[in-house]
């Protein structure tokens, strides 16, 4: 495979603050170095991803930093360790740069400040070495190449057909890994529908995905085969990967000044919905990291765009960051899916404030995919306490923004039928034709999160509620009353809740026909998110 201009490290790239020293020795010891105090005789350095599982593994901590940087013994790595060190050496790089051992996992600064260097880490990374097979240290890149068939596992071996006549030429077949190809080249929307999900750990956790975005080269250890991933292209080992088309979200950033052109801005705050997309279906140990793991991307994107960064949404594209729906299994009942953590570690109005408790949910942006969307005037941005840094969200949990926008109240009840497959609650809304009438309408939305699920309650549970007015849209986003071919314009509100101290929080999304005169009955507002 040719590597790209777009494909090598950047430009003045240094070491991570600590790499272990891997040149080789009679005993393969290797020596935790700290770059900052020594003189290293190359930039040059490879990464780790891996799946920390549940075993107990060699990591750093205050109490062995000091030893660590005299000698790591060789039995003391676990088996992925070992096989990375024998990979990096393979090509001749004297560096290498594993989480566990070059950060100090029980302090809390430096854990902090390595974390929010991640991009830089991964980024000027020669390759990331990605043990994409193994569920912990325990599993190793090396071993024989086996595939999945059912429940069994089975040889790669190709096997001779016998020709028919003396004239035909011997034929040989082996098992297709067309599946595999897919888990790397389309958006993951059912991991744990795949026939090599128990198989490639690897590819499910949200820590590994701003690795995988942001290094140069990954090179994945499948344990069927290895497959080389880059900024413009995928190759494997069987070729099978040269004729499939990538989605857009890996194409390589410019990191060139602020864009000014907007149609080219709006291309790139399209790809980080799809990035978001990508990484909202994936897995975290610690749910409170679900900004923390995407820090490394959201530095690289804001180096482009130039924007502030607000939980995981950008102040310039706010209008259509805040109108993500979440995509739910098909056929099953809405409740129970989703849930907030105890301790909130995002706004309510961010996609990251969502537990979502199924691999096949995760965060759509619909305005993202419609041209016909604009973003209501009276909508904007005030003022806000939260930093537009992203390495920030390494301490901060949450954050409240203050919006002048068009609210109009109206009444809501929930749906507690545990039973019933449609949306959860409904909305009732007035709009004042003359002095004389008064319009009623309705209108189905799922909730985020379901108020009522565990109380037990048989009957609805109704409530007021304010729609602040985001925009408006041609098709509406999410209606099923819509008839085939008709066109019609849609109001698209954000449904919020408030509370006795006269703060809002999100509870759900609304796309509403202009028939029901949402738009006529609303006043302009100052409104504190949370």
């Amino acid at each position: 495979m040719t590597i790209t201009p777009q494909c090598n490290s950047q430009k003045g790239a240094q070491l991570p603050s600590r790499v272990l020293d891997i040149k080789p020795k009679v005993d393969k010891s290797v020596v935790l170095v700290d770059t900052r105090n020594s003189v290293c005789e190359t930039n040059q350095y490879m990464t780790l991803s891996h799946c920390w599982g549940k075993h107990q593994f060699i990591q750093t901590a205050k109490a062995s930093l000091e030893t660590r940087m005299k000698r790591i013994e060789w039995d003391s790595l676990p088996k992925t360790f070992q096989d990375s060190v024998d990979i990096a050496q393979a090509f001749g790089v004297r560096y290498l740069w594993i989480d566990a051992l070059c950060i100090i996992q029980d302090d809390g600064h430096d854990w902090k400040q390595e974390s929010a260097r991640m991009a830089s880490i991964y980024s000027d990374s020669y390759l990331n070495i990605a043990a994409t097979g193994a569920a912990d240290g325990r599993g190793d890149c090396l071993s024989p190449r086996t595939i999945l068939c059912g429940s069994q596992k089975t040889s790669l071996e190709s096997i001779p057909i016998n020709p028919t006549s003396p004239n035909q030429p011997i034929i040989f077949v082996r098992p297709s890994l067309e599946h595999i190809h897919n888990r790397y080249s389309t958006l993951v929307k059912h991991y744990s529908s795949s026939p090599d999900a128990d198989s490639v750990p690897l590819l499910s956790r949200a820590w590994a995905f701003q690795e995988r975005y942001l290094a140069p080269r990954t090179l994945h250890f499948h344990p069927s085969e290895v497959i080389l991933e880059c900024k413009t292209g995928l190759r494997c080992e069987c070729l099978g990967l040269d004729s499939v088309v990538r989605g857009p979200f890996r194409e390589c950033l410019s990191q060139e000044p602020p864009i000014t052109e907007h149609s080219n801005l709006k291309e790139r705050y399209d790809r980080w919905f799809k990035v978001v997309e990508e990484y909202s279906r994936l897995s975290l140990t610690r749910q409170s990291d679900r900004l923390i793991a995407l820090i490394g991307v959201a530095t690289v994107f804001q180096a482009e765009l130039g924007d502030d960064y607000l939980a995981g949404l950008w102040k310039g594209d706010f209008a259509r960051g805040l109108l993500w729906h979440i995509t739910r299994p098909v056929g099953t009942s809405t409740r129970h899916l989703t849930r907030r953590h105890e301790t909130a570690f995002a706004p309510t109005w961010s996609w990251a404030n969502l537990i979502l408790d199924t691999e096949e949910m995760g965060i759509v942006f619909p305005a993202g995919y419609d041209d016909s969307f604009a973003t209501d005037q009276r909508l904007e941005v005030l003022e806000t306490n939260l930093s537009p840094d992203p390495a920030m969200w390494i301490e901060s949990t949450n954050g409240a923004l203050r919006v002048r926008g068009a609210v109009t109240s109206a009444i809501m009840c929930e749906r507690n039928d545990a039973s019933f497959q449609g949306k959860n609650a409904v909305l009732i809304l007035d709009g004042d034709i003359n002095n004389d009438f008064v319009l009623i309408s309705t209108s189905d939305f799922d909730l985020d999160v379901l108020r009522t699920a565990d109380s037990g309650s048989s009957k609805d549970d109704t409530c007021i509620v304010h729609c602040l007015i985001v925009g408006n849209t041609i098709d509406g986003f999410v209606s099923v009353d819509q008839d085939p071919g008709e066109k019609a314009e849609y109001f698209c509100a954000l449904i919020l809740s408030s509370s006795a101290s006269g703060v809002y929080k999100r509870i759900g999304v609304l796309d509403v026909k202009k028939e029901t005169m949402i738009c006529e009955s609303s006043t302009v507002m100052e409104l504190d998110l949370t």
